[in-house]
């Protein structure tokens, strides 16, 4: 379950590839519900269509945002498997670098979503995966530090779209350059840094 400093345990790796899957939904979904041209805005069924989509959309992010402070607890409360000796001391920290910038984007991104949807000013409800029962409440972002300093709603709502977005980019950005990583390290370096993240694979070296 734990974690020791060879490999991770189920939980890290449970937490990791759940959140892994569902980050990639969530970029998927995106890009597909925001294209117009994938919507007749004339056709009931689309649109429909549509929003059961952004309610999908903005579910997954909500579950990411919440396993993302999960994942960060376990993270504080477990021992980090070691890096390989043979990695440089650049190379380690740019490891670290890439492990912040992942939980910033957790949490930024859909922290970013749900504010937008806050101070929209079309007011539509975040139903959590659909259920009518379950409503998101919205944030009371207007109030926010910085959020705060815009005119208006629309103000606000256009700079937080604008955040969200590039943060979107910067998590493909990085899902690339992370599993690019991966590949090289498990291809190339014949190290252990891909499977002591993967199940039934033994225990690990830090060679």
């Amino acid at each position: 379950m734990f974690n020791n400093y060879a490999r991770y345990g189920a939980v890290a790796m449970i937490l990791h590839w759940a959140m892994a899957l569902m980050i990639i939904a969530i970029i998927g979904i995106g890009l597909y519900m925001v294209e117009p041209s994938n919507f007749d805005p004339k056709n009931v069924d689309d649109l429909s269509r549509q929003f059961d989509l952004y309610q999908l959309h903005k579910s997954l992010g909500l579950t990411v945002l919440g396993l993302s402070v999960v994942r960060l607890f376990w993270r504080l409360i477990n021992v980090i498997p070691e890096l390989p000796a043979h990695m440089s001391t650049f190379e380690k920290l740019a490891a670290h670098a890439t492990h912040i910038l992942f939980y910033g984007i957790m949490i930024g991104l859909p922290l970013t979503g749900w504010m937008m949807v806050s101070v929209s000013p079309l007011e539509i409800p975040t139903l959590y995966f659909n259920f009518i029962f379950l409503e998101v409440p919205h944030l009371p972002a207007m109030s926010f530090p910085v959020i705060g300093e815009f005119k208006t709603a629309k103000e606000a709502e256009a700079a937080l779209k604008m955040a969200h977005q590039w943060l979107a980019y910067g998590t493909i950005a990085l899902v690339i350059l992370h599993i690019g990583a991966a590949m090289y390290h498990h291809l190339i370096k014949g190290d252990d840094v891909l499977t002591r993240m993967l199940p039934f694979t033994g225990r690990s070296s830090t060679r």
